[in-house]
């Protein structure tokens, strides 16, 4: 296939809001893909007919993930995904954004491009660099960019996090400003104009060999 949806249920160790891990199979149970799979439409507004898809998709299912480690769980995530991109390209669906840790080791690890030419687009309402957060393993949610950071996993002035907003700890600001990341709140990209922001954006990713997405839904608030 060429492309691959991988459904990640991993609720163990989030803040509030559990259950998570039932998420991947209410989206199938709502989903309308089988009767737009390899259909066609008529667009009334360009006149044109339009295929549901150029590419085959399929979906993997839930990866299995270890409730008793976290730690055994993020291995579980890297090493199924990494034998799924040698023939396919995953598609990532997770609920807790602790996944980004090792979804992102393992793009890094694969590609076969040198992690300085590899950028990272983090779209989300928080920074997610946070060093602690309360009872939580040191693999949670809302640190798994400090971690890849900390560990060298990525390079630091790589990471483009965007659409932050509302109120942030002033240490994050610090962390990110010390690491050179590059951060863009909402009331900058307002102010700059969404069309201008993204234009830049677009510009500067162009000058590396691989982006790596990824989006928290918050951010969509």
């Amino acid at each position: 296939y060429d492309i691959t949806f991988v459904w990640i249920p991993h609720d163990v160790w989030v803040s509030y809001r559990r259950w998570a891990m039932f998420w991947p199979q209410s989206v199938r149970e709502i989903s309308m893909w089988e009767k737009l799979n390899w259909k066609q439409f008529f667009d009334t507004y360009s006149w044109e007919a339009i295929n549901t898809n150029m590419y085959s998709i399929c979906d993997f299912w839930d990866i299995f993930l270890s409730r008793s480690s976290i730690k055994e769980a993020h291995n579980q995530i890297y090493t199924t995904i990494k034998e799924i991109r040698k023939n396919s390209f995953p598609l990532i669906m997770g609920w807790d954004h602790s996944i980004a840790y090792s979804t992102i080791k393992w793009c890094i690890d694969s590609l076969g491009i040198a992690k300085e030419k590899i950028a990272i687009l983090h779209i989300d309402a928080h920074c997610d660099t946070e060093e602690w957060c309360l009872w939580l393993h040191t693999y949670h949610h809302w640190a798994p960019f400090r971690l890849l950071i900390e560990e060298w996993h990525i390079i630091w002035k790589n990471l483009y996090s965007i659409w932050q907003r509302w109120i942030l700890p002033n240490y994050q600001i610090e962390y990110a400003k010390e690491r050179w990341i590059h951060l863009y709140t909402m009331p900058e990209i307002r102010k700059a104009g969404f069309e201008k922001f993204l234009k830049n954006l677009l510009q500067e990713l162009s000058q590396y060999e691989a982006v790596y997405v990824t989006l928290d839904v918050d951010s969509m608030n």
